[in-house]
């Protein structure tokens, strides 16, 4: 099959929109308890971890990990400990504590090209 460029725009064009909506918490260093800025809305493709890989690395928890891949000019952006809201929105007014939040971003790992965020689940049972 001879795909053109048409078509890879077509999906870069998809994938962008297929992004979702989610709220990002900065956490604030040094406070106690933690406390975190006002939500920040990014556009994310957050995935399931399901891959063999990530079933022998988590055990019975993969299923409380979602994994986002950003560019390494948007890494800035994102912070282990920080909050986020993916399946539920942000209260509207602003919660310094995050409790809400139903995902912590667990760690942030980055390769030559891409940057992989995994967010573990904070609220068990919330979908």
């Amino acid at each position: 099959q001879n795909h053109s460029s048409g078509n890879i725009l077509q999906i870069m064009r998809t994938l962008e929109r297929d992004k979702k909506p989610l709220f990002i918490c900065e956490r604030i260093l040094n406070t106690e308890p933690k406390q975190f800025k006002e939500p920040v809305e990014k556009r994310l493709n957050t995935v399931a971890t399901t891959s063999q890989a990530d079933i022998v690395a988590f055990g019975d928890q993969y299923k409380e990990y979602r994994r986002a891949i950003v560019s390494r000019k948007q890494m800035d952006d994102y912070h282990e400990g920080d909050r986020a809201y993916i399946y539920i929105d942000p209260p509207e007014v602003h919660d310094p504590l995050c409790d809400d939040a139903d995902f912590e971003i667990y760690s942030i790992s980055d390769s030559v090209s891409q940057v992989e965020i995994l967010f573990k689940r904070l609220q068990i049972g919330k979908d």
